[in-house]
């Protein structure tokens, strides 16, 4: 139980669903099919809150997607921030 404790996010920085539907940048969610950590559902979950959302679950890949697929996470990004590019904060 109190190794549990030290693990636990406090109360102020936990991000919340209200705190995602309300971001105005744009946001790149990307998880691997075999993520324990971030798992696809909460990504998806959490990509469905965002407004402005894209959402990458990757096939043959864990947590780190970088790592294990990175042709896959490059391009990805890459893409991305192209698209977004002189947009921040819109």
């Amino acid at each position: 139980h109190r190794d549990l404790q030290r693990t636990v996010q406090p109360a102020r920085h936990r991000i919340g669903p209200d705190d995602v539907a309300g971001l105005k940048m744009p946001v790149l969610l990307i998880s691997g099919e075999a993520d324990v950590y971030s798992p696809p559902a909460i990504i998806r979950m959490t990509a469905g809150l965002a407004p402005n959302c894209d959402c990458l679950i990757a096939t043959g890949a864990g947590h780190s997607v970088y790592w294990e697929r990175p042709a896959l996470f490059n391009r990805v990004l890459i893409d991305f921030l192209a698209r977004h590019a002189g947009r921040a904060g819109n």
